[in-house]
């Protein structure tokens, strides 16, 4: 890690940014002491760029959840609520393509996903309730023509 952010971090008491190493037991987070964990935990690639950076409160995942890729892309960025899937999240390839979306609910899948390709054209529209298929499906070709649909 580079030694200038880790000096940053200990000037400005920022503990999470020193490597500190966080502990899961069953979905919890705790930190070197087995103390349930509440701050910003940042994880880096041994390049010295970002791999993790993720919001724990008491312990739970609250909040945004950002992976990156190691040529500092973002790769995903999750949204939990409570220590679930909540909200919207995204997903990037390396060249910062969206390449999909999806929503959920108090850990189910729960809204519309959606899935592009490489070349940024919508390949397939699904959508959920309370994590069970419902509504209309698409897919597209790669020309973004309609090719198949089904109704749940």
């Amino acid at each position: 890690m580079n030694k200038l952010v880790i000096l940053f971090a200990l000037l400005v008491g920022i503990s999470s940014l020193v490597n500190a190493q966080l502990i899961e037991k069953e979905g919890m987070f705790y930190d070197q002491d087995n103390k349930l964990y509440t701050g910003v935990y940042i994880e880096y690639f041994e390049s010295g760029n970002k791999k993790v950076e993720m919001n724990v409160v008491n312990g739970e995942k609250n909040g945004v959840t950002t992976l990156y890729f190691d040529n500092k892309q973002v790769n995903e960025v999750r949204s939990f609520k409570n220590n679930k899937m909540d909200g919207t999240w995204f997903t990037y390839d390396e060249n910062g393509t969206k390449t999909g979306e999806a929503n959920y609910k108090d850990g189910l899948k729960d809204g519309k996903w959606f899935i592009w390709d490489e070349k940024g054209i919508m390949r397939y529209e699904m959508l959920y309730a309370k994590g069970e298929k419902v509504g209309s499906w698409k897919i597209w070709n790669e020309t973004g023509e309609l090719i198949a649909q089904k109704d749940y």
